[in-house]
Parts: C-alpha cells; structure tokens; sequence
C-alpha cells in the first residue's frame, strides 16, 4: 500500500516529457490554452491579436543563449494584402507588428520561460518579394517574419520541455473605418516554420581553440505549430498536410 502511494505521489509530481519540435497558438502558449483559430471582425482599429511561439529542444541545452524563429504568413489571396504588410517604409501598416519576449504575466505552467524576463532581440526581418532575401523568395502571397532573442546569460534547457520563445502582438490598427488598410478579412495561414535554437561555446582550455558555437535546428511536428486568421482553409491544409520538411520548405518558396 505504501509503495502505490508513492509512486501515485511521483506520477502527480514527474515533469511531462514533450515530443521535440515548435508549437504556435494565439493569446497564449498552446500547452496553456491557447487556440488555433482566430476570427476578427475587422471593426476596430485598437487593440492587438498575440501570437505565441514556443519549442521543445530535443537534447540538452547546458549553456543555452538564444533562439532565431522563422515564421511564414500564406495568405489565400493572389497577393499578400496590405493588412500584412509591415515593417518596410510605405507599408500600410508598418508600425504593427512587434515582438516580446517577457513572459511574467503569462501562466508559466505547462510551458516554461527559458529568459526569467531578460531575453531581448526583436524582429530581424519581414521578407516580403519586394524585399527578397538572397536565401528565401517567399510566394506572391506570403511573407516571412525572422524574429531573434538571446539570453543575458547562458542557462540550461532541458530536453522534452516546452519552452516560451516570442509573443507577436500584432495591431488592430488600419482595421476600420476611413484608411483602413485591405485585406483583414482575408483568410491566412501562419506557421512557425522552423528554430535554431544556439548554445553558447564553453571556454576551450588554456592553449587549445575552442569549440564553435553549436545549435540545434527544429522544425514542426503535425499540425501544432500553425495557426489560421478568419477560418483559414486551403492554405493552412496545403502547408501542412501530407508534406515532408522538403515538401514544406518549398512551398514558401
């Protein structure tokens, strides 16, 4: 009897291992509760929609500094609308979009932050094909959001645990109303397509080079890391269904 208790007492307590890879979800992390699917009625132009991005190492980490996060938006227009366009001089929206990596107000139960509220980096870049990056030619009506963050100092991240890597806040401004900008009821698919996740180099000893900086690569597993804007249909099945990670990296391209 009193060893059921206490293995009943160590199910209650064991972490939850988690399968490696890269999870997406509006207003919160998706092992927290957040959804899937977003409707917006495009009457409003205050206020934001959050997009939660998080990843699950699949080794250790001993020394884990930062992250880089590629995120690919495929809108299921001909072209990408000007509600989607951000960041560049002239866009119509090009203030709304930030990131955030301060997770204190969030649960903190499920999903863990690897920064203790000191990560800082922000958007490196929004690839759209008027802005083309040598290495990425994103679709007509797509775009690609590559967001980096680093820790202020190196710490450990376990594998199987799911970690919070950004939080998108994207404006509702230019929703309503005269200067609108178009295409906010347009249906969108967006995934967090892929992370590296960098660990810093241990110091080599006294008269020898040290190793180079080392860091692991993920990508999605099934259907966790996309999420659809205004019922997404065919483009969120088409980015995922069925498709090897070969198959994937070349529909965004």
């Amino acid at each position: 009897m009193r060893l059921a208790f206490v293995l009943c007492c160590l199910l209650v307590v064991a972490p939850v291992a988690r399968a490696a890879g890269l999870n997406l979800a509006w207003d919160q992390c998706l092992s927290e509760g957040g959804v899937a699917a977003k409707k917006f009625a495009c009457n409003t132009s205050t206020g934001f929609q959050y997009l939660y991005g998080s990843f699950v190492p699949a080794r250790p980490h001993p020394r884990f500094v930062g992250c880089a996060f590629y995120v690919d938006i495929l809108s299921e227009a001909t072209g990408l609308p000007d509600w989607w366009q951000f960041y560049w001089g002239g866009s119509c929206r090009q203030t709304a979009l930030n990131v955030s990596f301060d997770f204190t107000g969030a649960p903190q139960g499920a999903c863990n932050d690897p920064f203790s509220g000191q990560g800082y980096g922000g958007i490196a870049n929004y690839v759209v094909t008027n802005h083309p990056r040598p290495d990425y030619q994103p679709r007509p009506n797509g775009a690609r959001i590559i967001i980096g963050v680093v820790a202020t100092s190196p710490v450990n991240v376990s594998a199987g645990t799911e970690y919070y890597g950004f939080r998108l806040a994207i404006s509702n401004q230019s929703s309503a109303g005269p200067g609108a900008c178009a295409g906010c009821a347009t249906a969108a698919c967006v995934t967090l397509t892929e992370a590296e996740v960098v660990d810093d180099k241990p110091d080599p000893p006294p008269g020898q080079q040290g190793q180079p900086t080392q860091f692991e690569r993920l990508n999605m597993q099934s259907m966790g890391n996309m999420v659809s804007w205004q019922d997404a249909g065919p483009s969120c099945q088409s980015a995922v269904k069925n498709k090897t990670w070969g198959q994937l990296k070349s529909l965004y391209r």
